[in-house]
């Protein structure tokens, strides 16, 4: 939501940390409108109002420079750089 601190969970940090893989960010932004709701239809509109989206693909994040760690440690390391990924890209966001 606009205006709030974006809060991460653990959760994807640890499974691309236990699968090796990069984390590739994807930043779902634009519109400061909350018409959606848990239970809306992906992208279902008010057609009095106009939304608009932006969908940026960000750099990848690399899990290499965590290997070997600890996997907590890891995880919140990772989801802190993930979230520093996502503030940056809210950030450059005109919506």
């Amino acid at each position: 939501r606009p205006g709030k601190s974006l809060v991460f969970k653990k959760g994807a940090a640890r499974i691309a940390l236990n699968a090796g893989s990069d984390v590739i960010p994807i930043y779902f932004g634009g519109n400061s409108k909350t018409g959606l709701g848990k239970n809306d239809k992906f992208l279902s509109f008010n057609p009095s109002e106009r939304y608009h989206y932006n969908l940026e693909v960000l750099e990848p994040i690399s899990t290499e420079k965590y290997r070997g760690q600890n996997i907590s440690k890891a995880a919140s390391l990772l989801t802190e750089e993930m979230r520093q990924a996502f503030v940056a890209a809210q950030e450059r966001d005109p919506g």
